[in-house]
């Protein structure tokens, strides 16, 4: 009924493991952020995916 997978090469590395889903993660909150922050009606610029950006944002206010 179910099949085992034997995780080979880099999925057995738990660091890899780690990275991989920190990753996707992230990735899954800048589409969050994408959708959600349009729709607050900000009239601010949008500088995320940095930490550079938003501190430029920052030092502007």
């Amino acid at each position: 009924m179910f099949r085992v997978v034997k995780l080979t090469g880099l999925w057995q590395h738990a660091d890899f493991m780690k990275l991989w889903l920190g990753q996707t993660v992230s990735l899954l909150g800048d589409a969050v952020t994408d959708l959600a922050l349009p729709l607050t009606g900000n009239s601010q610029p949008i500088l995320h995916y940095s930490i550079h950006g938003f501190s430029a944002w920052v030092d502007q206010a």
